[in-house]
């Protein structure tokens, strides 16, 4: 019975076709991270970019993941394409293929990082509360970002390299292969997964973890002091809320991808060498987690809109900017303004008349009553977009 039972699993694996499922759930999933990942990202790079957020550092280190993202997504464009049209831009041009691989790699390395900077900051602050306004500056999360960005383009630089792929020649299409024999393949092949899987998760979440665990500690040892300590303000309690949701998102889509991505290439590359049937379902389930990480760089917006109420105010404010929606609050104003000074004239002339019997004072009342209550409902109709325009 374990016999045959292992020979119909053997037979439905040959039989379902995993490419053709791969690219059914491409062709919807992918339409879906676009339109919600474009939208927060680029909603996020408003608000992060604002003047008054710009002030800290932690907010520094979310505006580059917000660029990041968004650049991330781009160069998914490449996947989606050929899932859904069968369009494989790697047969036009191997420089092409080669960029694509390049960037592909260095911006999910280099949002991974952003993180750990955003966490390394946070750790920072509570761990030398009286140097923070010395270390935990803008210009200091630019420059360790900066020299983040550089040692991992030197370190994503072989992608480039003219012994990846082989340009169109003699009507063959470009490709992005290896020789298999060359040291570059075997570089590829047995040493670089373990050196892409340091940095794109390993490092990042080691760092990640152990920076949420001081911060932690040190809050709950009352090591900073919420009253007499002026760093610890409003802005700041909202950006630790939103670093732990920040590691939480990562750890949860970036760590499974990052080990299957060991396990596929070293193993799933013997399987290869065997023509083993189960390699179709070892690239499902690899296209499947990719397509899952992608999470972590589409709904970091809104989780920020959920946890942080100092991101909410601040997307408002930006929201409001926006010139037909100024030029609407500005008209408000106005109206708003002209039936205050129709309010007080009218005050101004019933107060002149003070001297009037009672009986016609009453008249009076009841006549200002009825004709200052349309204006009333109007002021309370303009009263909540002022409120907002004026913070």
């Amino acid at each position: 019975i374990i016999n045959v039972n292992m020979v119909n699993s053997t037979i439905a694996v040959d039989e379902f076709d995993y490419d053709k499922l791969g690219d059914t759930i491409g062709t919807i999933w992918y339409p879906i991270i676009y339109t919600i990942g474009f939208f927060g990202n680029f909603c996020s790079l408003a608000t992060f970019s604002t003047k008054k957020l710009r002030q800290f550092s932690g907010c520094i280190f979310l505006l580059l993941l917000s660029i990041s993202d968004n650049l991330f997504l781009l160069t998914t464009l490449w996947y989606f394409l050929y899932d859904t049209f069968n369009i494989n831009l790697e047969d036009y041009s191997v420089y092409l293929c080669r960029s694509h691989i390049f960037l592909d790699t260095l911006l999910a390395d280099f949002s991974s990082w952003c993180i750990a900077g955003l966490c390394c900051d946070k750790f920072l602050r509570t761990q030398f509360i009286f140097r923070a306004k010395e270390i935990c500056t803008s210009k200091n999360a630019l420059k360790a970002m900066g020299i983040t960005f550089v040692l991992l383009c030197l370190i994503n630089g072989h992608y480039l390299s003219p012994t990846l792929g082989q340009e169109r020649s003699n009507g063959t299409d470009a490709h992005c292969y290896f020789s298999a024999n060359s040291d570059y393949s075997y570089f590829l092949t047995y040493i670089w997964p373990c050196i892409d899987s340091l940095f794109f998760w390993f490092l990042p979440a080691l760092i990640m973890i152990l920076a949420n665990i001081k911060v932690i500690y040190n809050l709950k040892r009352g090591k900073i002091s919420l009253r007499n300590h002026q760093t610890k303000t409003s802005t700041e309690k909202q950006m630790i809320v939103i670093m732990f949701v920040s590691v939480i998102i990562f750890l949860i889509t970036c760590v499974p991808l990052g080990i299957h991505r060991v396990y596929y290439d070293l193993y799933v590359i013997d399987l290869k060498k065997k023509n083993s049937k189960l390699v179709p379902l070892y690239k499902f389930q690899n296209r499947m987690l990719r397509n899952f990480n992608y999470l972590n760089f589409v709904i970091n917006f809104y989780l920020y809109c959920l946890t942080s109420k100092v991101f909410r105010k601040q997307f408002i404010r930006v929201i409001h900017r926006l010139p037909c929606l100024k030029a609407k609050t500005q008209i408000w104003t106005s109206a708003t303004s002209t039936r205050r000074t129709t309010m007080s004239s009218i005050t101004t002339d019933i107060s002149n008349h003070s001297t009037i019997s009672t009986s016609s004072d009453y008249t009076i009342n009841k006549t200002f009553r009825s004709s200052l209550q349309p204006f009333c409902d109007e002021t309370e109709e303009f009263s909540e977009p002022v409120a907002i325009v004026t913070i």
